[in-house]
């Protein structure tokens, strides 16, 4: 999560997936690390919801994606990086 907070600019964008999705449920701790990513933080709905939680849960400024917008995300960046 430090590596975002370096790598990230306003114009970019973050999707978390699969166990990556538990850093975008409401907790202090993910409040305070998101806070200071630059850009778009997106979560994939489908995992967020497989691992039992709802999209309540989520921080108020993370966005929730389906499959065909994780797609779109894609589309409209010409780097995608996973690690």
């Amino acid at each position: 999560m430090s590596q975002l907070q370096t790598l990230t600019a306003p114009q970019d964008a973050i999707l978390f997936i699969e166990d990556g999705v538990y850093n975008t449920v409401e907790t202090q701790t993910n409040q305070a690390i998101l806070a200071m990513i630059k850009g778009n933080v997106n979560v994939l709905l489908p995992d967020l919801l497989a691992r039992g939680y709802r999209q309540q849960d989520l921080i108020s400024t993370i966005i929730p994606v389906d499959y065909a917008q994780f797609v779109g995300l894609t589309l409209e960046y010409d780097l995608v990086r996973t690690w």
